[in-house]
């Protein structure tokens, strides 16, 4: 796992990327090349963040890490080669990974998830119903519930302080 220290010397604090595409308890993932786990991104021979500029408003361990074209961090991603958009919440064809600035990360062929949307932007109308993200789920056709670790015949995921992951 790539790991950036932060912070005073003797008190580093890692710094990992959140799930996309990969749901806690999914014990089939062959196939599925576009889920990816923290830290299974970075490459080239610069360590991963090294050197992001001021305005870059996403992990620093995405910046210029010739990984794929990470958008909607505040500035253009060297990875982009001119074919991404630094706009938080934006989408362009050389987009691999679109951010709503530091806060989110959504697929880029659907676009950011609703405002007040708590959970990945990944998990808002990717076919699966996710319960307690605040706002509902078009998943779930009315059948899930919003508030933090809900359960409901349709819900799928559940989420919230207790729940993480496949509801019991």
């Amino acid at each position: 796992m790539a790991v950036l220290l932060v912070g005073s010397v003797g008190c580093p604090e890692p710094v990992e990327r959140p799930p996309q595409k990969y749901r806690p308890g999914d014990d089939d993932r062959a196939g599925e090349e576009e889920r990816r786990e923290p830290g299974e991104r970075g490459g080239g021979d610069a360590l991963p963040g090294d050197g992001s500029p001021a305005f870059w408003v996403c992990n620093p361990l995405f910046y210029n890490t010739r990984d794929g074209c990470d958008c909607g961090c505040g500035i253009a991603d060297p990875d982009c080669d001119g074919t991404g958009c630094a706009a938080p919440g934006c989408s362009a064809a050389g987009c691999a990974f679109c951010h709503l600035g530091a806060e989110l990360d959504f697929d880029c062929a659907d676009g950011p998830p609703p405002v007040g949307w708590s959970c990945s932007g990944y998990y808002y109308d990717d076919g699966l119903c996710d319960c307690g993200c605040t706002i509902a789920d078009v998943d779930c056709a009315g059948g899930g519930c919003t508030g933090p670790d809900c359960q409901a015949e349709a819900c799928a995921y559940c989420w919230g302080p207790v729940r993480q992951g496949a509801c019991d």
